[in-house]
C-alpha cells in the first residue's frame, strides 16, 4: 500500500513538472521589453532623417557646382566667340586689299596656326596672348599692274614660277594727221620674255626694233614694303640690264669694235605704296655707252627717273614717268622722256594705253637718244600687252 502511495505521488510530480513545461512559451510581454522596442524604434527613426539631411545637402552641393560650370563654360564660349570675329574682320580686311589680284606677284604663304579649344582658354589674358602670337607680317602688294610703269621697271616682280610675255608698240607722232591715222600706220616695236626666278629676282630677255636691238636684264628686290612683325617702309630692287644693238654699221668701211654695240643700264627702284590708290617710286639710273657720237657726250649719263600710279577702280589706273637727265651729257637735240598711261587688267591680260615722246622701249634708248620733243607735239600713241603663264607653281610642287 505505501509503495503505491510512492507511486501515485511520482506520477503527479512528472505531471505538474510537464504542465509547467508546456505553459513557458505563452509568457507575456513585460512592461521593461515593450519600452526597450520603443527606444530602438526611435533611433533608426532618427538615423533616417540625418541620411535624408546629408543627402539633401550633398545634392545642393553638387547643384552650385554644376551651375558654377556653367557659367564658365559661358564665358569661354563668349571668349573664344570674341577671337573668332576678331579673326574674321581681319582676314576680310586682308581680301579687301588683295580684291586686284594678278599672278605678277604672289601672295605670300599663310601660316595656318592651330586654334585652341575651349578648355585651353583658360583666362582673358590667355587670348590676348594668342592674338600677339598670331601677329603677322603683311607686305605691300599690287603697287603697280605689271613690272613695268610704262618704259621703266616698276617695284613689282614676277612671281616665282610664271612667264609674263609682253608685246609693246610705239606708233609714228601725232601730227601726222589724218593721212597716217594719226601715226598708227608707222610703229616700232618689241617683244619680250620675263620670268620670276623666285618671288625676288627676275630676268628677262627682249628684241626691240629700234637698233634691231637685243636686251637682257636681272631684277632683284632687295628690301619689300610691309607692316605687322616686320616694319619696313618702302621697296628697294636692283636692275641691271645690257643690251645689244645688231643693225649694220652706219659707216662699214671704218674700223668697227662689236664692243661699241654694247649698253649696260644700272638702277635703283625705290618707292612707297602710300595707299591702296597711290604708289611713287624713284629710280636712280648709271647708263654705260660703249660708243658715243661726239667728243661732247659722255660715255656715263646719270639720270634720275621718277614713275607714280593712282588706281581708279579695282581694274584701272593712271599711270605716269618722267625720267631726268642730268646736264651737259648728251647732244644737242636730245629731250627727257615723259609718259602718261591708262592700265586695264582684264583676267590674265593687262593692257597698258599711253601717250609719249619715246619710240625705243630699251632703257639706253629712251633715256639716253630721245629726239622728240613731248611740248612740241611729237606724242606717240602706244601700248604694252601683257600675259603670264605659270610654268611651275611653287605651292603644288
Amino acid at each position: 500500500m505505501v509503495k503505491i502511495q510512492h507511486l501515485l505521488l511520482c506520477l503527479f510530480l512528472l505531471t505538474a513538472t510537464s504542465l509547467m513545461s508546456m505553459a513557458q512559451p505563452n509568457k507575456k510581454v513585460t512592461p521593461k521589453s515593450l519600452g526597450d522596442v520603443k527606444k530602438t524604434t526611435s533611433n533608426a527613426k532618427t538615423k533616417a532623417a540625418a541620411e535624408a539631411a546629408k543627402m539633401a545637402e550633398e545634392k545642393a552641393r553638387k547643384a552650385a557646382e554644376a551651375e558654377k560650370l556653367a557659367a564658365e563654360n559661358t564665358a569661354k564660349a563668349a571668349a573664344a566667340a570674341q577671337i573668332l570675329e576678331a579673326e574674321k574682320i581681319r582676314l576680310a580686311k586682308k581680301r579687301a586689299s588683295i580684291e586686284e589680284a594678278s599672278k605678277y606677284e604672289k601672295e605670300p604663304p599663310k601660316v595656318v596656326r592651330a586654334q585652341p579649344t575651349e578648355n585651353q582658354i583658360d583666362t582673358i589674358g590667355d587670348l590676348l596672348s594668342m592674338l600677339n602670337e598670331q601677329e603677322e607680317t603683311e607686305y605691300a602688294k599690287f603697287s603697280f599692274k605689271t613690272n613695268r610703269i610704262i618704259n621703266m621697271h616698276s617695284l613689282e616682280n614676277t612671281a616665282q614660277g610664271v612667264l609674263d610675255y609682253k608685246i609693246s608698240h610705239r606708233f609714228a607722232t601725232l601730227d601726222k594727221g589724218l593721212y597716217d591715222l594719226f601715226g598708227i600706220d608707222a610703229a616700232t616695236q618689241r617683244m619680250g620674255f620675263d620670268y620670276g626666278i623666285t618671288d625676288n629676282i627676275g630676268i628677262g630677255i627682249n628684241r626691240n626694233s629700234v637698233g634691231k636691238a637685243l636686251d637682257g636684264f636681272v631684277k632683284w628686290r632687295i628690301l619689300r614694303q610691309s607692316s605687322g612683325k616686320r616694319n619696313m617702309p618702302i621697296t628697294l630692287s636692283v636692275l641691271t640690264s645690257m643690251a645689244l644693238e645688231t643693225q649694220k654699221w652706219a659707216v662699214p668701211d671704218r674700223d668697227n669694235y662689236f664692243s661699241s654695240r654694247l649698253f649696260y643700264t644700272h638702277q635703283l627702284l625705290i618707292g612707297r605704296k602710300f595707299s591702296e590708290a597711290f604708289t611713287l617710286q624713284l629710280s636712280p639710273t648709271m647708263v654705260w655707252r660703249n660708243l658715243v657720237e661726239t667728243s661732247a657726250e659722255k660715255n656715263i649719263v646719270l639720270a634720275l627717273g621718277v614713275g607714280a600710279r593712282y588706281k581708279l577702280s579695282n581694274r584701272v589706273a593712271l599711270t605716269g614717268e618722267y625720267i631726268y637727265v642730268l646736264p651737259n651729257q648728251l647732244k644737242t637735240g636730245v629731250y627727257n622722256s615723259l609718259s602718261i598711261g591708262c592700265d586695264i587688267e582684264t583676267g590674265g591680260h593687262v593692257f597698258q594705253l599711253h601717250f609719249t615722246n619715246s619710240t625705243s622701249m630699251s632703257e639706253y634708248g629712251f633715256i639716253t637718244n630721245n629726239t622728240d620733243d613731248f611740248f612740241a607735239g611729237k606724242i606717240h600713241f602706244g601700248f604694252n600687252v601683257s600675259r603670264v603663264f605659270t610654268l611651275y607653281d611653287p605651292k603644288k610642287n
